[in-house]
């Protein structure tokens, strides 16, 4: 509802604009109108006039679906070189480390919730095909896993020697 509010907004403004991006604004206002209306000041404010995913991402410092994707396939396939090269990448980009374990934390849920439930509908079903993809190539024990080394990790970020190492770790204990 935020992001149709937020693209009804645009439209009437003639601000270009990504649908992803506004999905994005919706998400980290958690509910917020009052929030997401501020970001969206922020984001057209950042985006010199246009609300871009990518520009979205550099301002909340959030991660896209696609490097999200990206380390999940890597653990999928036990690549411990492409996980560092995305943890790198990651902090290259000064991505908050936390809330990248929060979004793996809600994409191993919505997995693990496939895996035992494969016809529930879904709000975010622009990624359904390759959560459904991720289901299959793991087994329901491994995302339980996955899930719980996740949340330990978060628990444990701020006791790391600093932030991307402790992600690090929380993926390398994923892989053993």
């Amino acid at each position: 509802q935020i992001a149709g509010h937020l693209d009804t907004i645009l439209q009437a403004e003639n601000i270009k604009y990504e649908v992803t991006a506004l999905d994005d604004i919706a998400k980290a206002a958690d509910g917020s109108m009052r929030d997401a209306l501020s970001l969206l000041d922020q984001a057209i404010t950042h985006g010199a006039g246009s609300v871009i995913t990518a520009q979205i991402h550099d301002m909340l410092g959030t991660i896209s679906q696609q490097q999200l994707y990206q380390l999940i396939q890597a653990l999928v396939q036990q690549d411990a070189q492409a996980l560092i090269t995305q943890s790198n990448e990651l902090s290259i980009q000064g991505r908050d480390f936390t809330q990248v374990i929060n979004d793996l934390l809600n994409l191993f849920q919505r997995i693990a919730t496939l895996q035992m439930v494969p016809n529930i509908e879904d709000n975010d079903s622009h990624d359904l095909n390759k959560l459904r993809i991720f289901a299959e190539q793991l087994s329901p024990e491994i995302v339980q896993l996955f899930y719980q080394i996740a949340l330990h990790g978060k628990r444990d970020l701020p006791y790391a020697a600093d932030p991307k190492s402790g992600f690090e770790m929380t993926l390398l204990r994923m892989l053993s």
